[in-house]
């Protein structure tokens, strides 16, 4: 072969070896991150946030551990403790009440290296820690909730809601009551304290309620399959929040699809590892729909027609009765 020959194979090569590095550069520059995923209580809407997050992340190189707090508050302290002191690259604490809790454990500890990502929040928690702070924003406004509420139920005149004596939830209660009265109709507030209580609560609901709602209240949702119970011995519709009350049992509900959460929240972290700087601030509010049982439709065609016509997007999704 002529010298000019060689020369235009190596030219040839050298384009390709370049090519390969370009198309590779995200993963060689890429930074093994240790990601630990912390879930208040066990429920079903959780579970599907960390398998969205748990499955996008093994695009990359993420080394992501899942953790459950069990619905205690002690444990959940215990375990952020120790995710820090281990060094945990990221701590991603799902709900607002643990993220507050993991915001507050970083600050005290004085860790400026490691990130906290926030899943499922309800609004701009404003947290303390300026730099590495990041959140997926899955809030729905409470207005919103107690319009649907109205749309679905015609002229409601009283609804029942069960509620915990979490701080955020105590606030949002406020908030619909509000909102309620706007639209004609009073809220009863049922407060537990345990999911013990829960099962006793439908003894206090008044007769003349239209329907039971809960908000994206943990504690209480975990509880679900006996709110439906409540529900379909008092003849009423129960209302939720979120994707996993409705699987589990719940008729309907406004909000987004959880492990659309957890999928956002991967993807933030995969930018971390990639050493890029993610969004602070990822909302998710405007793909919020009411997700709804396959058969209630079939059952409530009333409701279903109502909602379609204010505007309201239907999905369904597989649920328990």
């Amino acid at each position: 072969m002529e010298l000019g020959g060689w020369f235009g194979v190596a030219r040839q090569s050298a384009r390709f070896i370049v090519l390969i590095l370009l198309l590779n550069s995200a993963y060689l520059f890429a930074t093994d991150l240790s990601v630990t995923l912390i879930l208040p209580i066990h429920h079903q809407a959780l579970e599907e946030i960390a398998r969205g997050f748990t499955e996008t992340a093994t695009q990359g190189r993420l080394r992501v551990k899942v953790v459950n707090a069990q619905g205690d508050e002690a444990a959940m302290r215990a375990i952020l403790l120790q995710n820090t002191l281990a060094g945990t690259d990221i701590l991603a604490p799902i709900g607002t009440t643990a993220s507050r809790l993991a915001a507050k454990i970083l600050k005290d500890k004085g860790s400026i290296k490691q990130k906290l990502l926030s899943l499922a929040v309800d609004q701009n928690l404003s947290l303390a820690l300026k730099e590495g702070t990041y959140q997926v924003l899955d809030g729905i406004p409470i207005t919103k909730h107690a319009e649907m509420i109205k749309k679905a139920l015609g002229k409601p005149k009283k609804i029942a809601v069960i509620y915990s004596p979490d701080e955020r939830i105590v606030a949002d209660i406020k908030e619909l009551e509000k909102a309620a009265a706007v639209h004609g109709f009073i809220v009863q507030k049922i407060l537990v304290h345990t999911q013990q209580e829960i099962y006793t609560s439908g003894k206090a609901i008044h007769s003349d309620a239209q329907a039971l709602f809960v908000l994206k209240d943990h504690m209480v949702v975990a509880g679900i399959r006996s709110l439906r119970k409540i529900a379909d011995q008092r003849k009423m519709l129960l209302i939720a929040s979120d994707e996993g009350s409705v699987i589990d049992g719940a008729d309907f509900a406004l909000g987004v699809s959880e492990s659309q959460i957890g999928i956002a929240g991967a993807k933030v972290a995969l930018q971390l590892s990639r050493g890029e700087k993610p969004t602070p601030l990822v909302s998710l509010a405007e793909d919020a729909q009411v997700m709804a049982r396959p058969d209630f439709e079939q059952q409530h065609p009333s409701v279903v027609k109502a909602l379609s016509k204010a505007g309201f997007g239907i999905r369904k999704i597989g649920g328990k009765k």
